[in-house]
């Protein structure tokens, strides 16, 4: 009952509070609350009359989602705005070597990203599901869903030291 956006607005400032008392994580709640917010506006007044295509959508989840974790991940509000200059290449070269040296490390980890936030592997799925293979298909999941976490956890134990994010708390 009352005002939903309302509403919205005290659960996500409450939830950005949670995970910490400082204004990255505020702001990352309103941030996060704000596009929920329009979603819901969108849903009831369909504010977008044209069909927008999938590719498009999930395009754009992907870009509001990380620029809300910078935030999320930075320790300050002023490391957040530094990294979001980064990001967009306000006053940083773009020849700075540590840039490409970490990216050059990280490429496997990008790909493998970017490939797992596309429907790429729900579309492979239904087509090895209309063939005989169904079953294969399933053993391989299983396969992949292994490497994928082999992978993870010997890229955290490489890592630097990185303890559990509410130890903090």
């Amino acid at each position: 009952k009352g005002n939903v956006y309302l509403n919205l607005c005290i659960v996500f400032f409450l939830t950005g509070m949670w995970h910490g008392a400082a204004w990255n994580f505020i702001i990352w709640g309103l941030w996060n609350g704000f596009f929920r917010i329009l979603e819901r506006i969108n849903i009831k007044h369909q504010l977008i009359k044209f069909k927008v295509p999938i590719a498009i959508k999930y395009v754009f989840t992907m870009l509001i989602v990380m620029i809300g974790w910078v935030l999320f991940r930075s320790t300050t509000l002023q490391g957040g705005m530094d990294y979001y200059r980064s990001m967009f290449g306000i006053g940083v070269s773009f020849t700075d070597v540590d840039t490409w040296v970490s990216l050059k490390e990280n490429y496997v980890v990008l790909v493998i990203a970017c490939l797992c936030s596309t429907p790429v592997f729900k579309c492979l799925k239904e087509k090895v599901d209309q063939t005989k293979l169904a079953v294969s298909a399933d053993i391989l999941k299983v396969v992949v869903y292994l490497a994928l976490l082999a992978f993870s956890v010997s890229y955290l134990v490489m890592g630097a030291h990185n303890p559990f994010i509410y130890f903090n708390f």
